[in-house]
């Protein structure tokens, strides 16, 4: 079966951007916490004044949010739960 060179293209454009698409999700942090909890409130101070973008999801008000961080903490509820590049911190600041 040939492909045409435009079809061949856009398959390696989509795939392409599939493939950025995984990479930056693993990239991004996420910052699972509740707004009164201080090392929540820590957490994300810090990575606010060292200006590093993060996606803040508040488990009190978020359900889907809280099943998310249930799963990768296997069911923890320790809090702040940060997921950065994949890597998995429960607890910020010696906590």
């Amino acid at each position: 079966m040939q492909f045409s060179p435009r079809l061949l293209i856009f398959y390696l454009r989509v795939n392409f951007e599939r493939r950025e698409a995984n990479r930056l999700m693993d990239e991004k942090i996420v910052i699972f916490g509740q707004d009164l909890c201080q090392y929540t409130s820590a957490a994300r101070a810090d990575f606010s004044r060292r200006k590093v973008p993060f996606e803040y999801i508040n488990v009190l008000e978020d359900d889907a949010g809280l099943e998310r961080m249930l799963k990768l903490t296997n069911g923890r509820r320790k809090i702040p739960v940060i997921v950065d590049a994949g890597k998995i911190t429960v607890g910020f600041g010696g906590s």
